[in-house]
């Protein structure tokens, strides 16, 4: 989940994101990094070592992920995406919480997952990410 203050969900594309990666990994010229893709960030992620120099990726963690196949997504992913979508307000803990199930968190682990979101301005990325998928 991304946190930019204030950001308007427009600016949440994938090619944004994509890029600043990019040029992040340039600025600071890293090399020999093992990138480490997980979910959502595999699609973004495992795009990257396609436009960067030989030997700034000399490892891949690759968990729970991959890039799209080329067919639709799934009814509950596009659920999902409706949902993300039309809301105007989602509670970032409880997707987390229908994810690894409702027993598998305390409210103290609700409570870090929802505080850098105080209120629905702070969730623009919460919004646009299933959009993006």
């Amino acid at each position: 989940v991304v946190y930019w203050d204030g950001a308007q969900r427009d600016t949440y594309t994938f090619t944004f994101h994509r890029n600043s990666l990019l040029r992040l990994v340039e600025h600071l010229s890293l090399r020999n990094i093992t990138l480490v893709c997980q979910d959502w960030g595999g699609v973004l992620g495992l795009t990257l070592p396609l436009d960067l120099p030989a030997g700034t990726f000399t490892n891949a963690i690759v968990m729970n992920t991959g890039l799209p196949p080329g067919r639709p997504p799934s009814k509950g992913f596009m659920q999902w995406r409706q949902f993300a979508e039309k809301a105007t307000d989602i509670p970032v803990s409880g997707g987390i919480a229908l994810d690894v199930g409702p027993t598998a968190m305390t409210l103290w682990d609700a409570m870090a997952y929802d505080a850098p979101f105080p209120d629905a301005r702070f969730k623009a990325g919460v919004h646009q990410f299933p959009l993006l998928v």
